[in-house]
C-alpha cells in the first residue's frame, strides 16, 4: 500500500471503514449472505490490524528464523522480542479465557494485545527523550493491562469497576 498515492490510500482506508460499518449494521437476508459478510469483516479487521503491526509481525518472523535474524538491526531485534513476548502473553490469556469460559481473561488478553501494538512504537522512535516518553506511555498501558489481568485472575466480576477504583487510587496519590 506504500506505493499507492496518498489519496488512494485514504480512499481505501475510509472506504473500507464505511463499507465495514454498513455491512456490520445490515441484517443478512440468508445464512450464506451472513457468512460472506462475516468473512469480509474478518478480512477487513485483519487488514486494519496488519497496517498497525505489520512491520513488527514480519520482524518477529525474521527473528524466529536462524538466518533471518541477521537481517535485523539491534533495535528491530529488541522490538521483535518485546512484541513476541507481549503477543505470547495475550495469546495465552485468550486461550485460557476461552477454555475456561472467563470473559474477563479474554478482556485482559485484548488489553495485552493493545499493549503489544503500542509497544511496537518504542524502537521506531529516535533515541533520547522521544524514546523515553514512549517507554513511559507503554509502561502505563502495560500497568493497566497488568491490573486487568490481576483483576481477572482474582475473580473480579466487574473489571471496569476495578479499573475505575485503581484510577481513583492513582489520582488520590498524585
Amino acid at each position: 500500500m506504500e506505493k499507492l498515492p496518498p489519496r488512494m490510500r485514504w480512499g481505501i482506508v475510509v472506504g473500507g471503514f464505511i463499507v465495514a460499518r454498513t455491512l456490520a449494521r445490515r441484517q443478512p437476508a440468508s445464512d450464506a449472505e451472513g457468512w460472506m459478510i462475516g468473512i469480509f469483516l474478518a478480512a477487513y479487521g485483519a487488514f486494519v490490524l496488519l497496517t498497525w503491526v505489520g512491520d513488527s509481525v514480519f520482524n518477529l518472523l525474521l527473528f524466529l528464523d536462524p538466518l533471518g535474524r541477521h537481517a535485523l538491526d539491534t533495535d528491530q531485534r529488541r522490538g521483535a522480542i518485546l512484541f513476541g513476548i507481549l503477543l505470547l502473553i495475550a495469546l495465552s490469556l485468550a486461550i485460557a479465557g476461552l477454555a475456561g469460559g472467563m470473559a474477563t481473561l479474554v478482556l485482559a488478553a485484548v488489553a495485552w494485545g493493545l499493549t503489544a501494538m503500542v509497544a511496537t512504537t518504542i524502537y521506531a522512535c529516535q533515541r533520547g527523550w522521544p524514546r523515553w516518553v514512549t517507554v513511559a506511555a507503554v509502561s502505563v498501558v502495560a500497568g493497566l493491562a497488568t491490573a486487568m489481568t490481576a483483576a481477572a485472575v482474582a475473580g473480579a466480576r466487574n473489571v471496569s469497576m476495578t479499573l475505575r477504583h485503581l484510577r481513583d487510587e492513582i489520582s488520590v496519590a498524585w
